[in-house]
């Protein structure tokens, strides 16, 4: 149960620090305009 735990909570932080990104990424154009 703690691999499949480690390896779901591996996946969610993935998701979320790409998520994350993509948001800051398009703010930054927004802010410039673009």
């Amino acid at each position: 149960m703690q691999t499949l735990r480690t390896v779901l909570l591996q996946n969610y932080t993935r998701t979320t620090a790409r998520g994350g990104r993509e948001v800051v990424a398009r703010r930054t154009r927004t802010e410039e305009g673009g």
